[in-house]
Protein backbone atom coordinates (compact mmCIF):
# COMPACT_ATOMS: atom_id res chain seq x y z
CA UNK A 1 0.00 0.00 0.00
CA UNK A 2 2.87 2.27 0.82
CA UNK A 3 4.17 2.27 -2.57
CA UNK A 4 0.92 3.12 -4.04
CA UNK A 5 -0.43 6.01 -2.30
CA UNK A 6 0.39 8.22 -5.20
CA UNK A 7 -1.20 5.37 -7.11
CA UNK A 8 0.74 2.49 -9.25
CA UNK A 9 2.76 2.86 -11.68
CA UNK A 10 0.69 1.63 -14.33
CA UNK A 11 -0.33 4.31 -16.34
CA UNK A 12 3.12 5.73 -15.97
CA UNK A 13 4.36 2.69 -18.36
CA UNK A 14 1.61 2.87 -20.26
CA UNK A 15 2.09 6.23 -21.41
CA UNK A 16 5.05 5.65 -22.00
CA UNK A 17 4.59 2.63 -24.72
CA UNK A 18 6.12 2.30 -27.97
CA UNK A 19 8.64 5.70 -26.85
CA UNK A 20 12.26 4.40 -27.92
CA UNK A 21 10.56 1.86 -30.35
CA UNK A 22 9.97 -0.41 -27.00
CA UNK A 23 6.84 -1.62 -26.02
CA UNK A 24 6.82 -3.37 -22.30
CA UNK A 25 4.56 -6.20 -21.83
CA UNK A 26 5.22 -8.83 -18.58
CA UNK A 27 3.08 -9.51 -15.63
CA UNK A 28 4.62 -7.14 -13.65
CA UNK A 29 2.16 -4.41 -15.77
CA UNK A 30 -0.80 -5.67 -15.02
CA UNK A 31 -0.23 -7.95 -11.82
CA UNK A 32 0.64 -11.39 -13.00
CA UNK A 33 -1.74 -13.79 -14.52
CA UNK A 34 -1.62 -15.29 -18.16
CA UNK A 35 -5.51 -12.84 -17.92
CA UNK A 36 -3.90 -10.14 -17.19
CA UNK A 37 -1.36 -10.45 -19.65
CA UNK A 38 -3.66 -11.31 -22.04
CA UNK A 39 -5.73 -8.39 -21.24
CA UNK A 40 -3.07 -5.58 -21.05
CA UNK A 41 -2.23 -6.66 -24.65
CA UNK A 42 -5.57 -5.74 -25.99
CA UNK A 43 -5.86 -2.69 -23.88
CA UNK A 44 -2.41 -1.67 -25.96
CA UNK A 45 -3.89 -2.46 -28.80
CA UNK A 46 -7.12 -0.30 -28.15
CA UNK A 47 -5.74 2.58 -26.65
CA UNK A 48 -2.08 2.86 -27.68
CA UNK A 49 -2.23 1.89 -31.44
CA UNK A 50 0.07 4.56 -31.92
CA UNK A 51 2.77 2.64 -30.07
CA UNK A 52 3.01 0.01 -32.79
CA UNK A 53 5.04 0.32 -36.08
CA UNK A 54 3.34 2.05 -39.18
CA UNK A 55 5.65 -0.45 -41.73
CA UNK A 56 4.05 -4.65 -41.00
CA UNK A 57 7.35 -5.65 -42.42
CA UNK A 58 9.32 -3.68 -39.73
CA UNK A 59 11.94 -5.77 -37.92
CA UNK A 60 10.56 -7.00 -34.21
CA UNK A 61 12.76 -8.39 -31.11
CA UNK A 62 10.72 -9.91 -28.91
CA UNK A 63 12.86 -10.58 -25.19
CA UNK A 64 11.52 -13.85 -23.46
CA UNK A 65 9.17 -16.61 -24.89
CA UNK A 66 7.06 -16.84 -21.91
CA UNK A 67 3.35 -16.05 -21.62
CA UNK A 68 4.21 -12.11 -22.04
CA UNK A 69 6.31 -13.02 -24.92
CA UNK A 70 4.74 -15.37 -26.65
CA UNK A 71 1.35 -13.87 -26.42
CA UNK A 72 2.58 -10.79 -27.97
CA UNK A 73 4.10 -12.20 -30.73
CA UNK A 74 0.78 -14.06 -31.29
CA UNK A 75 -0.89 -10.68 -30.99
CA UNK A 76 1.69 -8.70 -33.58
CA UNK A 77 1.35 -11.67 -35.87
CA UNK A 78 -2.09 -11.20 -36.03
CA UNK A 79 -2.03 -7.35 -36.22
CA UNK A 80 -0.21 -7.93 -39.61
CA UNK A 81 3.61 -7.93 -38.60
CA UNK A 82 5.77 -10.33 -40.34
CA UNK A 83 9.78 -10.38 -39.09
CA UNK A 84 8.89 -10.98 -35.28
CA UNK A 85 12.28 -13.09 -33.56
CA UNK A 86 11.56 -13.97 -29.94
CA UNK A 87 15.30 -14.47 -28.13
CA UNK A 88 14.66 -17.38 -24.90
CA UNK A 89 17.40 -18.24 -23.13
CA UNK A 90 15.96 -21.81 -22.71
CA UNK A 91 15.94 -24.82 -24.96
CA UNK A 92 12.88 -25.99 -26.30
CA UNK A 93 12.43 -29.35 -24.40
CA UNK A 94 9.04 -31.32 -23.48
CA UNK A 95 8.42 -33.86 -21.01
CA UNK A 96 8.07 -33.71 -16.85
CA UNK A 97 10.54 -31.14 -16.37
CA UNK A 98 9.90 -28.70 -19.33
CA UNK A 99 9.54 -25.12 -19.45
CA UNK A 100 7.01 -24.57 -21.54
CA UNK A 101 6.65 -21.03 -21.89
CA UNK A 102 9.59 -19.04 -19.86
CA UNK A 103 9.15 -20.13 -15.95
CA UNK A 104 5.86 -21.59 -15.97
CA UNK A 105 5.52 -24.96 -16.50
CA UNK A 106 2.21 -28.07 -16.44
CA UNK A 107 3.02 -31.46 -14.73
CA UNK A 108 -0.02 -34.14 -15.32
CA UNK A 109 -0.02 -35.96 -12.60
CA UNK A 110 -2.07 -39.13 -12.68
CA UNK A 111 -4.00 -40.55 -8.99
CA UNK A 112 -4.77 -44.09 -8.91
CA UNK A 113 -7.99 -43.10 -6.84
CA UNK A 114 -9.20 -40.76 -9.48
CA UNK A 115 -10.38 -41.38 -12.76
CA UNK A 116 -8.71 -38.88 -14.61
CA UNK A 117 -5.59 -36.50 -15.39
CA UNK A 118 -5.15 -33.65 -12.76
CA UNK A 119 -3.02 -30.90 -14.90
CA UNK A 120 -0.70 -29.38 -11.97
CA UNK A 121 0.31 -25.44 -12.77
CA UNK A 122 3.58 -23.75 -11.65
CA UNK A 123 3.75 -20.29 -12.68
CA UNK A 124 -0.33 -20.05 -14.23
CA UNK A 125 -3.31 -20.15 -12.80
CA UNK A 126 -6.69 -22.39 -12.82
CA UNK A 127 -9.40 -20.61 -14.65
CA UNK A 128 -11.79 -18.34 -13.06
CA UNK A 129 -15.43 -17.03 -15.09
CA UNK A 130 -13.06 -13.67 -16.09
CA UNK A 131 -10.86 -16.43 -18.44
CA UNK A 132 -14.11 -17.13 -20.56
CA UNK A 133 -13.37 -14.21 -23.52
CA UNK A 134 -10.12 -15.77 -23.70
CA UNK A 135 -11.06 -19.16 -23.76
CA UNK A 136 -12.98 -18.32 -26.86
CA UNK A 137 -10.28 -16.64 -28.46
CA UNK A 138 -8.05 -19.36 -27.83
CA UNK A 139 -10.60 -22.23 -28.71
CA UNK A 140 -11.67 -20.39 -32.78
CA UNK A 141 -7.62 -19.53 -33.30
CA UNK A 142 -6.91 -23.61 -32.82
CA UNK A 143 -4.74 -23.13 -29.55
CA UNK A 144 -6.79 -25.87 -28.10
CA UNK A 145 -5.94 -28.27 -30.54
CA UNK A 146 -8.13 -29.69 -33.20
CA UNK A 147 -12.46 -30.75 -32.48
CA UNK A 148 -12.61 -34.52 -30.40
CA UNK A 149 -9.07 -33.85 -28.95
CA UNK A 150 -9.50 -30.59 -27.65
CA UNK A 151 -7.18 -28.76 -24.73
CA UNK A 152 -11.06 -28.15 -22.87
CA UNK A 153 -12.08 -26.32 -19.95
CA UNK A 154 -12.97 -29.01 -17.38
CA UNK A 155 -14.90 -27.60 -13.97
CA UNK A 156 -12.68 -28.95 -10.78
CA UNK A 157 -15.74 -27.91 -8.93
CA UNK A 158 -18.10 -30.82 -10.45
CA UNK A 159 -15.92 -33.54 -11.31
CA UNK A 160 -15.35 -36.53 -9.51
CA UNK A 161 -13.79 -35.92 -6.41
CA UNK A 162 -12.91 -32.08 -7.86
CA UNK A 163 -10.73 -29.95 -5.32
CA UNK A 164 -13.45 -27.08 -5.33
CA UNK A 165 -13.56 -25.67 -1.47
CA UNK A 166 -17.27 -27.09 -0.80
CA UNK A 167 -15.86 -26.54 3.26
CA UNK A 168 -14.33 -23.65 5.06
CA UNK A 169 -12.18 -23.74 8.49
CA UNK A 170 -13.92 -21.59 10.87
CA UNK A 171 -11.15 -21.58 13.24
CA UNK A 172 -9.72 -17.95 14.33
CA UNK A 173 -12.57 -16.60 12.14
CA UNK A 174 -15.02 -16.13 14.37
CA UNK A 175 -14.53 -14.60 17.76
CA UNK A 176 -15.90 -16.39 21.25
CA UNK A 177 -17.83 -12.89 22.47
CA UNK A 178 -18.95 -12.45 18.49
CA UNK A 179 -22.47 -12.48 17.33
CA UNK A 180 -21.85 -15.42 15.86
CA UNK A 181 -21.23 -17.94 18.74
CA UNK A 182 -23.34 -15.99 20.57
CA UNK A 183 -26.31 -16.64 18.79
CA UNK A 184 -25.22 -19.70 17.93
CA UNK A 185 -24.93 -20.94 21.97
CA UNK A 186 -28.21 -19.26 22.28
CA UNK A 187 -29.98 -20.48 19.04
CA UNK A 188 -28.15 -22.43 16.97
CA UNK A 189 -31.18 -23.50 14.87
CA UNK A 190 -31.35 -20.08 13.99
CA UNK A 191 -27.82 -20.23 12.02
CA UNK A 192 -28.50 -23.95 10.96
CA UNK A 193 -24.68 -24.30 10.50
CA UNK A 194 -24.34 -27.57 12.24
CA UNK A 195 -22.28 -28.45 15.60
CA UNK A 196 -22.48 -31.22 17.59
CA UNK A 197 -22.75 -31.39 21.32
CA UNK A 198 -23.31 -27.61 21.45
CA UNK A 199 -19.81 -27.41 19.95
CA UNK A 200 -19.43 -24.93 17.53
CA UNK A 201 -18.44 -26.63 13.95
CA UNK A 202 -14.82 -26.26 12.95
CA UNK A 203 -16.18 -27.06 9.28
CA UNK A 204 -18.73 -25.29 7.55
CA UNK A 205 -20.09 -25.73 4.18
CA UNK A 206 -19.59 -22.81 2.14
CA UNK A 207 -22.90 -21.83 1.09
CA UNK A 208 -23.78 -21.43 4.89
CA UNK A 209 -20.22 -19.94 6.05
CA UNK A 210 -20.39 -16.69 3.46
CA UNK A 211 -23.38 -15.65 4.93
CA UNK A 212 -22.59 -16.55 8.93
CA UNK A 213 -19.12 -14.46 8.38
CA UNK A 214 -20.36 -11.59 6.61
CA UNK A 215 -23.14 -11.79 9.58
CA UNK A 216 -20.20 -11.60 11.80
CA UNK A 217 -18.62 -8.53 10.03
CA UNK A 218 -21.26 -6.53 10.00
CA UNK A 219 -22.49 -7.15 13.78
CA UNK A 220 -19.22 -7.09 15.66
CA UNK A 221 -18.71 -5.12 18.17
CA UNK A 222 -22.14 -3.67 18.62
CA UNK A 223 -22.76 -5.59 21.99
CA UNK A 224 -26.09 -7.42 20.95
CA UNK A 225 -27.79 -9.75 23.22
CA UNK A 226 -28.70 -13.37 21.08
CA UNK A 227 -32.41 -11.68 21.02
CA UNK A 228 -31.55 -9.23 19.50
CA UNK A 229 -29.21 -10.82 16.74
CA UNK A 230 -32.03 -13.39 16.23
CA UNK A 231 -34.10 -11.13 15.11
CA UNK A 232 -31.25 -9.38 12.56
CA UNK A 233 -29.92 -12.73 11.05
CA UNK A 234 -33.56 -13.69 8.70
CA UNK A 235 -33.42 -10.50 7.16
CA UNK A 236 -29.33 -10.69 6.96
CA UNK A 237 -29.88 -12.50 3.72
CA UNK A 238 -31.49 -9.62 2.06
CA UNK A 239 -28.32 -6.88 3.26
CA UNK A 240 -25.99 -9.45 1.83
CA UNK A 241 -27.51 -9.16 -1.65
CA UNK A 242 -28.09 -5.63 -1.71
CA UNK A 243 -24.39 -5.24 -0.98
CA UNK A 244 -23.43 -7.60 -3.80
CA UNK A 245 -25.48 -5.73 -6.57
CA UNK A 246 -24.06 -2.63 -4.85
CA UNK A 247 -20.44 -4.01 -5.47
CA UNK A 248 -20.76 -4.77 -9.14
CA UNK A 249 -22.31 -1.28 -9.54
CA UNK A 250 -19.10 0.40 -7.75
CA UNK A 251 -16.81 -1.62 -10.08
CA UNK A 252 -18.50 -0.81 -13.21
CA UNK A 253 -18.26 3.13 -11.99
CA UNK A 254 -14.50 3.08 -11.45
CA UNK A 255 -13.39 0.33 -13.33
CA UNK A 256 -15.37 0.62 -16.58
CA UNK A 257 -15.48 -2.03 -18.84
CA UNK A 258 -11.53 -2.23 -19.99
CA UNK A 259 -9.83 -4.46 -18.18
CA UNK A 260 -7.16 -5.44 -16.58
CA UNK A 261 -7.87 -1.77 -15.28
CA UNK A 262 -8.82 1.65 -16.50
CA UNK A 263 -7.28 3.31 -19.40
CA UNK A 264 -7.11 6.33 -17.29
CA UNK A 265 -5.98 6.49 -14.09
CA UNK A 266 -8.41 9.74 -13.12
CA UNK A 267 -11.00 7.07 -13.22
CA UNK A 268 -10.31 5.44 -10.22
CA UNK A 269 -10.91 6.57 -6.69
CA UNK A 270 -7.68 7.33 -4.97
CA UNK A 271 -8.27 5.37 -2.07
CA UNK A 272 -8.65 2.34 -3.62
CA UNK A 273 -4.46 2.39 -3.78
CA UNK A 274 -4.06 3.08 -0.50
CA UNK A 275 -6.51 1.20 1.30
CA UNK A 276 -6.05 -2.45 1.88
CA UNK A 277 -8.49 -5.20 1.03
CA UNK A 278 -10.74 -5.20 4.34
CA UNK A 279 -10.40 -1.54 5.25
CA UNK A 280 -12.20 -1.14 1.36
CA UNK A 281 -14.97 -3.46 1.96
CA UNK A 282 -15.71 -1.88 5.44
CA UNK A 283 -15.51 2.16 4.51
CA UNK A 284 -17.88 1.06 1.26
CA UNK A 285 -20.37 -0.92 3.09
CA UNK A 286 -19.53 -4.38 1.32
CA UNK A 287 -17.77 -5.69 4.79
CA UNK A 288 -21.33 -8.45 4.43
CA UNK A 289 -19.51 -9.59 1.14
CA UNK A 290 -15.75 -10.55 3.47
CA UNK A 291 -17.24 -14.56 3.72
CA UNK A 292 -17.82 -14.51 0.00
CA UNK A 293 -14.53 -12.68 -1.16
CA UNK A 294 -12.07 -14.91 1.02
CA UNK A 295 -13.10 -17.53 -1.40
CA UNK A 296 -12.76 -15.33 -4.65
CA UNK A 297 -9.68 -13.60 -3.36
CA UNK A 298 -7.45 -14.79 -0.40
CA UNK A 299 -8.23 -18.97 -0.96
CA UNK A 300 -7.07 -18.57 -4.73
CA UNK A 301 -3.69 -17.56 -3.07
CA UNK A 302 -3.99 -14.12 -4.78
CA UNK A 303 -3.24 -12.34 -0.89
CA UNK A 304 -4.93 -11.75 2.30
CA UNK A 305 -8.29 -10.38 2.82
CA UNK A 306 -7.57 -9.69 6.60
CA UNK A 307 -7.19 -6.71 8.97
CA UNK A 308 -4.14 -5.01 9.14
CA UNK A 309 -2.89 -6.41 5.79
CA UNK A 310 -1.40 -4.63 3.32
CA UNK A 311 -2.19 -5.68 0.00
CA UNK A 312 -4.48 -3.01 -1.91
CA UNK A 313 -8.22 -2.55 -2.88
CA UNK A 314 -6.35 -1.89 -6.94
CA UNK A 315 -5.58 -5.35 -6.90
CA UNK A 316 -8.35 -6.77 -5.47
CA UNK A 317 -10.59 -4.94 -7.98
CA UNK A 318 -8.31 -6.02 -10.87
CA UNK A 319 -9.49 -10.10 -9.67
CA UNK A 320 -12.84 -9.66 -8.49
CA UNK A 321 -14.26 -8.40 -11.43
CA UNK A 322 -18.57 -8.19 -12.16
CA UNK A 323 -17.73 -11.00 -14.09
CA UNK A 324 -16.28 -13.00 -12.22
CA UNK A 325 -18.27 -12.16 -8.54
CA UNK A 326 -21.72 -12.35 -10.33
CA UNK A 327 -20.71 -15.85 -12.18
CA UNK A 328 -19.39 -16.79 -8.61
CA UNK A 329 -23.05 -15.83 -7.21
CA UNK A 330 -25.18 -17.53 -9.14
CA UNK A 331 -23.53 -20.66 -9.75
CA UNK A 332 -22.36 -20.60 -5.80
CA UNK A 333 -23.97 -18.51 -3.61
CA UNK A 334 -26.89 -18.83 -1.35
CA UNK A 335 -30.24 -19.82 -3.20
CA UNK A 336 -32.07 -16.77 -1.77
CA UNK A 337 -28.94 -14.30 -2.47
CA UNK A 338 -29.12 -15.74 -6.33
CA UNK A 339 -32.43 -14.00 -6.86
CA UNK A 340 -32.28 -10.98 -4.47
CA UNK A 341 -29.45 -9.90 -6.73
CA UNK A 342 -30.99 -10.72 -9.57
CA UNK A 343 -33.73 -8.45 -8.80
CA UNK A 344 -31.75 -5.87 -7.56
CA UNK A 345 -29.78 -5.79 -10.56
CA UNK A 346 -33.08 -5.69 -13.05
CA UNK A 347 -31.87 -8.58 -15.51
CA UNK A 348 -28.89 -11.19 -16.27
CA UNK A 349 -26.28 -9.47 -17.99
CA UNK A 350 -25.76 -10.64 -21.77
CA UNK A 351 -22.18 -11.83 -20.85
CA UNK A 352 -23.20 -14.36 -18.35
CA UNK A 353 -22.89 -17.90 -18.88
CA UNK A 354 -24.03 -20.31 -16.41
CA UNK A 355 -21.96 -23.57 -17.51
CA UNK A 356 -18.69 -21.76 -16.84
CA UNK A 357 -17.21 -23.32 -13.73
CA UNK A 358 -16.35 -21.44 -11.15
CA UNK A 359 -12.45 -23.25 -10.65
CA UNK A 360 -11.74 -24.05 -13.79
CA UNK A 361 -8.58 -26.20 -15.54
CA UNK A 362 -7.49 -26.91 -19.28
CA UNK A 363 -7.88 -30.88 -19.51
CA UNK A 364 -4.29 -30.79 -20.99
CA UNK A 365 -2.92 -27.85 -19.02
CA UNK A 366 -1.03 -24.61 -20.59
CA UNK A 367 2.13 -26.38 -21.54
CA UNK A 368 -0.33 -27.82 -24.02
CA UNK A 369 -1.15 -24.36 -25.05
CA UNK A 370 2.31 -22.87 -25.52
CA UNK A 371 3.49 -25.81 -27.65
CA UNK A 372 0.22 -25.68 -29.83
CA UNK A 373 1.02 -21.51 -29.72
CA UNK A 374 4.43 -22.54 -30.78
CA UNK A 375 3.92 -25.09 -33.69
CA UNK A 376 1.33 -22.37 -34.76
CA UNK A 377 4.44 -20.26 -35.20
CA UNK A 378 6.42 -22.63 -37.55
CA UNK A 379 3.53 -22.86 -39.82
CA UNK A 380 2.59 -19.37 -40.16
CA UNK A 381 5.44 -18.24 -43.16
CA UNK A 382 5.32 -15.75 -45.48
CA UNK A 383 4.56 -15.97 -49.60
CA UNK A 384 8.60 -15.97 -49.17
CA UNK A 385 8.35 -19.40 -47.17
CA UNK A 386 9.83 -17.12 -44.22
CA UNK A 387 8.25 -17.87 -40.96
CA UNK A 388 6.59 -14.32 -39.32
CA UNK A 389 7.26 -15.43 -35.91
CA UNK A 390 10.86 -16.61 -35.24
CA UNK A 391 11.93 -18.34 -31.38
CA UNK A 392 15.85 -18.10 -31.09
CA UNK A 393 16.16 -20.39 -28.14
CA UNK A 394 19.37 -20.63 -25.90
CA UNK A 395 19.91 -17.45 -26.60
CA UNK A 396 21.19 -14.85 -23.77
CA UNK A 397 20.74 -11.32 -24.63
CA UNK A 398 23.60 -9.27 -22.90
CA UNK A 399 22.86 -6.16 -24.44
CA UNK A 400 20.25 -4.12 -26.31
CA UNK A 401 21.36 -1.10 -28.48
CA UNK A 402 18.71 1.04 -29.86
CA UNK A 403 20.51 2.74 -33.22
CA UNK A 404 19.33 5.91 -33.97
CA UNK A 405 16.22 5.69 -31.98
CA UNK A 406 14.75 8.72 -30.11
Amino acid sequence: IESLKNGPNNWDILENQGKKNTIYVHASTAFESVLHIYNYIELLHQTCHRSFPDDKSSKIAVVGAGPSGLLISRKLKSMGYTDITVYETKANSNGPDAYYAGKTQTNMIEQSELSYVIPAELGTCYLSPAYQHMYNDFKKTGLLGPDGDENELISLDQIEKGPFVKSIITDQQFDNDGPVKTLFREYPETLDIGGHDGKFPPIMDFEKYQIVKGFEEVYKGGGLSAEELKKLFPCFLKRFACDASEYIKYHIKHFGVRTPFPSTKGRVQNDIFSTNIYDFLKDNGFISLLGLMQFGYSLQGYGSTGQGTTISAFYFMMWVTPHTFFTFILNKGHNEVKQFVLDALGETPDWFNKDVPVVGALSKGWGNVWNNLKDQFEDDTTSEGKKKVNIKFETRITQIIRDKVK
